[in-house]
């Protein structure tokens, strides 16, 4: 163990993220904070009775620190400071596990099964517990393994490394399968075990073809029928838990390498899932819905562009889960990361927050009619010139427009697309044109009237258009 490592950490000081913290993570009952602090009271409660609104207890709730009366917040920096900061210093000080992260952080699983993430300063940036995946919550020995898993997860993606990227996870891959592949050969693999050694499986498909030793260890579970067995048997998050939680941690504000960047890559671990056994449809419609819903959220996925990358240089061209990171990479849009991607990228404009848009979708008699505001992304600006609407789209150095952009409704009924005509292509722009108000507001009502929703049952509506780089295109003209 490292000085730095041995050396104390301070817990988290900004009152607002201890509010996040606690609401989040100390009041969930599937975290079990109650087997690692002894005694714990019903902190709701006691919460509650010290005036905090239901609404403001709640994670899904956004705005809930700025709504809280003073006195509940002051309840909630008691249970931060007397329960939470002692468990997550604790676990930071006898850890069982840890790990270098991006940006100079570092991660540490305890021994009472609490992941803590400490900045270079070691100021604890995070603190949780994720429920174990395979579901069984009786002691804090299922933790402790869960999050052992969740950390190595994390480091592998952020080690910096001279080898190549699709090398070194298939390296990542063969350490991991090799004891579980063992456990499951003796029958001595528990319900958790079970979960990861299937997403493993399926992870090691993506990448076994640069690596000898991944391909002995997949030969090895294809002949003990383990992907075909532990289907069987393992209990799968269900596609509507993930998206929800994705939803949850990007209208959050708490260090996206902690549980943001976790509910990204249990997407890409489930549509990873949805390859092994073949399942193209639904893992379709799922990363369709993450793609739309993090292109709303371009600020809050800014910080994960680095790690987008890494994931986008070792999956596969086929991989469902490509469209979840490239729309993270997009979000970093001065970075120039989307030119270093290879091959076809989609790029995702949520139009949702264009007011003209949102104008355009309402009947005629529900407001008044008002000229829209332009609309501006950190690579694209939506106007109008005249009544005509226009997008206008900054493409990365040395990338054009492959095929026809679409205007996607999305709901979770399902998808409808329009084809968005093109006014103008040049080097480094492209402009597209949504007709007039009246014509957009008469496409948009009849395909959301064939998707039999409410404007408030639409969950994105974005222009979805392709990529490819120049030379592609010039050598297929």
């Amino acid at each position: 163990m490292s000085a730095d490592a041995a050396a104390p950490v301070t817990p988290i000081d900004e009152p607002k993220s201890q509010y996040l913290h606690v609401t989040t993570h100390l009041y969930a009952a599937s975290e079990r904070w109650d087997l690692v602090v002894l005694g714990l009271p019903n902190c709701r409660v006691e919460a509650l009775a010290e005036g905090c609104a239901e609404a403001h207890l709640e994670p899904n709730n956004h705005n809930r620190f700025e709504r809280a009366c003073d006195s509940c917040k002051a309840q909630i920096y008691v249970h931060h400071d007397r329960h939470m900061a002692p468990a997550y210093v604790e676990a930071a000080r006898t850890f069982v596990e840890s790990a270098p992260l991006r940006k100079g952080c570092t991660g540490y699983v305890g021994r009472n099964g609490v992941l803590v993430i400490v900045g270079p300063r070691r100021i604890v940036t995070t603190a949780y517990r994720n429920p174990p995946s395979g579901g069984r919550r009786n002691s804090n020995e299922d933790y402790v393994k869960e999050m052992i898993h969740v950390l190595r997860r994390k480091a592998a993606r952020a080690q910096e490394t001279n080898m190549n990227p699709r090398q070194h996870r298939a390296a990542f891959l063969a350490t991991e399968l090799r004891p579980l592949l063992a456990k499951f050969a003796d029958g001595t693999h528990d319900p958790n075990d079970a979960y990861w050694l299937l997403v493993l499986v399926a992870q090691a498909a993506q990448v076994a073809a640069d690596s000898a030793e991944l391909q002995a260890l997949l030969y090895q579970a294809e002949r003990a029928q383990v992907a075909t067995t532990l289907q069987k048997q393992v209990k799968q998050p269900e596609p509507a838990t993930l998206l929800a939680s994705l939803r949850q941690e990007l209208s959050s504000t708490v260090d996206p390498q902690g549980t943001l960047e976790d509910a990204l890559f249990e997407l890409d671990d489930w549509l990873a899932l949805c390859e092994l056994r073949g399942d193209s449809s639904s893992a379709q419609q799922v990363a369709m819905r993450a793609v739309a819903m993090l292109a709303q959220y371009p600020d809050r996925v800014r910080d994960l562009g680095t790690l987008a990358i890494a994931q986008l240089d070792v999956l596969p061209a086929q991989a469902f889960a490509r469209g979840l990171w490239q729309t993270v990479a997009q979000a970093d849009a001065a970075s120039g990361a989307l030119s270093l991607i290879g091959g076809v990228v989609q790029r995702i404009i949520s139009l949702l927050e264009w007011a003209t848009v949102l104008q355009a979708l309402r009947p005629k008699s529900a407001a008044p009619r008002v000229k829209g505001e332009p609309f501006e992304g950190s690579w694209f600006d939506c106007y109008q010139v005249g009544t005509e609407l226009i997008v206008q789209v900054q493409l990365p150095a040395g990338q054009r427009l492959r095929g026809a952009p679409q205007l996607t409704l999305l709901s979770a009924e399902g998808t409808r697309s329009l084809p968005v005509q093109v006014n103008l292509q040049k080097p480094g722009s492209v402009w597209l044109s949504l007709g007039t108000e009246e014509q957009l507001a008469k496409s948009l009502g009849q395909v959301r009237e064939a998707l039999g929703v409410t404007v408030e049952q639409l969950e994105s509506v974005h222009i979805q258009l392709e990529l490819e780089p120049e030379a592609n295109a010039e050598r297929d003209g």
